[in-house]
């Protein structure tokens, strides 16, 4: 999936082609779980979790056993959209929750999580505006990397991930 992606990314952005530089080969690692066990995954807390979560976690887990939470197998035949819809109407799961899933757990190539802070973050720094997109504005902006938005979500966390780093830490003397 990468190489095809950072082809595409590059070809059709140069500023996107300048961070795939800086950060090189995309390490962008699918895990091998269901759906149930990262949906709950997300809300728990070591040890300690709120009335909410807990809530959360039943419901989900009535769900995934009634078949409202797909196996990792009947995912395959959803697209993107279905899943979003289907999982957000679950109490404690959001669109970002679902995204996740998606490029995470399904590895699907082409979503972009407009409202992840780390996404919008990573675009005013790779493209060096002095504050993030809104999400419309990121959508808009994001066409251009499908089929491959996954990838570029990757890169743009990396951008402030480093951006990050590079405040925190120390200076050498």
């Amino acid at each position: 999936m990468s190489k095809p992606a950072v082809r595409h990314l590059s070809k059709t952005d140069p500023t996107m082609r300048a961070l795939i530089r800086r950060v090189g080969p995309c390490g962008l690692a699918i895990r091998n779980q269901q759906p149930f066990e990262t949906l709950p995954a997300s809300k728990m807390r070591r040890a300690g979790f709120s009335r909410g979560k807990i809530r959360a976690i039943k419901h989900i887990a009535r769900k995934a056993r009634d078949g409202r939470v797909p196996t990792r197998r009947a995912c395959h035949a959803l697209t993107d959209e279905i899943l979003i819809e289907r999982l957000t109407e679950l109490h404690g799961v959001g669109q970002w929750t679902v995204e996740m899933l998606l490029i995470f757990t399904l590895g699907r190539p082409d979503v972009l999580p407009v409202d992840d802070f780390g996404v919008r973050e990573g675009f005013k720094i790779a493209y060096g505006r002095r504050k993030q997109p809104t999400p419309k504005q990121l959508r808009r902006f994001g066409e251009r990397w499908k089929p491959y938005r996954s990838i570029a979500a990757w890169y743009l966390w990396r951008a402030a991930e480093k951006a990050l780093h590079r405040k925190i830490e120390p200076a050498v003397t």
